[in-house]
């Protein structure tokens, strides 16, 4: 986990790294993070003693990690919403109880962005989904809340297909997952995306919605350029 890269029986040859005092405080954060990921959110790292070997061409360090308490993850909450029940939601979130609590913005936005996707792979192109954490105050549990606002539910109004100079429209139309009419679905798009580049007629494939109506829950126009 650490920046520095030393010599091992897979690279044997790789040089040892130069120690900096100044910069070796990069390695302890990075330290602290690894350990944030598995639910130590006060971890601390800290260098304890740096002895030189030989002729002062090299050294030994010591770093000490202290881990404090392991926060779990005690409950995932999700608020009602009409769309998904609460058995789909669980099987949509990456977190369970029992896990250890990430003190990481990027592993707790893998929550948000999975059940997104999971709306936007129904229809619900407005979707908003927010997380919020509660901390026992001797931060051993945590509870994850999850609220969703689904907003309206889209249907493919048009479709247009440009940029195709030499391949005809209806081999394109033949390659897509949807259709006018139909309901919008994330998951559908991705594999018509997929299934374009699978004939190998196209170098670059861009699928994109064009003019959301909230007013009507239409989708004017789906592009594939």
């Amino acid at each position: 986990q650490m920046l520095l890269q030393f010599p091992s029986l897979l690279h044997p040859l790789r040089p040892r790294p130069r120690f900096r005092r100044n910069t070796f405080s990069k390695e302890l954060r990075r330290l602290e993070m690894f350990y944030g990921r598995a639910g130590y959110g006060g971890a601390d790292a800290w260098l304890d003693s740096v002895v030189t070997l030989g002729e002062g061409r090299a050294v030994r360090l010591r770093v000490r990690v202290r881990e404090g308490p392991r926060t779990l993850i005690r409950e995932v909450r999700f608020y009602p919403q009409p769309v998904f029940s609460l058995d789909e939601l669980r099987r949509v979130a990456p977190f369970k109880s029992g896990d250890a609590y990430p003190f990481n913005d990027a592993l707790l936005g893998r929550g948000t962005r999975a059940l997104r996707l999971a709306f936007l792979s129904r229809g619900y192109l407005a979707v908003s989904v927010q997380d919020s954490t509660f901390l026992t105050p001797d931060s051993s549990a945590a509870r994850l809340e999850y609220r969703m606002d689904p907003g309206p539910q889209f249907t493919i109004r048009a479709l247009t297909i440009a940029g195709n100079i030499r391949t005809h429209a209806g081999l394109i139309g033949r390659e897509l997952r949807f259709a006018v009419g139909e309901v919008y679905s994330y998951t559908r798009v991705e594999e018509s995306q997929q299934n374009l580049y699978n004939t190998s007629l196209f170098r670059n494939v861009s699928i994109r919605e064009e003019h959301l109506d909230l007013r009507t829950s239409k989708l004017r126009r789906i592009l594939v350029a």
